[in-house]
């Protein structure tokens, strides 16, 4: 896992050869699997030898558009096979990603979590990658930090719609609770909020 830094941009092709022996057992494997199951090549045409992957992405559970299964499935789509859901501050979304990542036993799915941190008077946020979704669920340190993150979060955010609220922009906090789903209210539904209420044509405006 100390290696994922080192690996192209998202979506590149990358050849994990040079992350021998990490990946080692796990390539032998999908190769025979995908050697002795040849209908699978017409979900994954691309040669064996290759690979790509996509090790930061968000879904429903915090910013995403996409839900975790949805996620999964354009992955799969695209001939991605080493992927990573890579929510804000939570680890909601990745017991349907799990669930749906069975269905292609070629990709393999990275338990992982986009942490939001302070520096420096900053917001950092930090790219965080588990060995297993089981080791992931039950760090309880890790799990009662992010939910205070997520609380800090929607104390932002109520911020941020004051501080509209001053310039004249009208957003109800409910309004953006169901934009948000199950999410923490964060800019991009903020943003598409603004959108849905004719105050800017585009996201990007916002």
């Amino acid at each position: 896992i100390d290696n994922f830094n080192k690996l192209a941009p998202p979506g590149e092709m990358i050849n994990l050869n040079q992350f021998k022996p990490t990946f080692k057992k796990k390539e032998v494997k999908n190769r025979r699997f995908y050697e002795n199951n040849t209908h699978l090549s017409k979900m994954y045409p691309y040669p064996i030898d290759t690979y790509k992957a996509d090790l930061h992405m968000h879904s429903t559970a915090s910013d995403g558009t996409l839900t975790p299964s949805q996620l999964i499935h354009l992955c799969a789509k695209n001939g991605l096979n080493y992927i990573s859901i890579t929510d804000h501050d939570t680890i909601n979304g990745l017991n349907e990603a799990f669930e749906t990542v069975k269905q292609y036993p070629y990709m393999t799915l990275i338990p992982g979590l986009e942490i939001t941190a302070e520096y420096s008077g900053e917001y950092v946020h930090i790219l965080a990658y588990w060995k297993d979704f089981h080791t992931l669920k039950n760090a309880k340190n890790i799990i009662s930090k992010i939910s205070k993150i997520r609380d800090s979060r929607q104390l932002r955010a109520k911020e941020m719609v004051e501080k509209l609220e001053a310039l004249n922009i009208h957003i109800e906090w409910d309004y953006l609770l169901k934009i948000a789903d199950d999410a923490a209210i964060g800019r991009p539904h903020i943003a598409q909020a603004l959108v849905e209420l004719n105050y800017v044509d585009v996201p990007e405006e916002a």
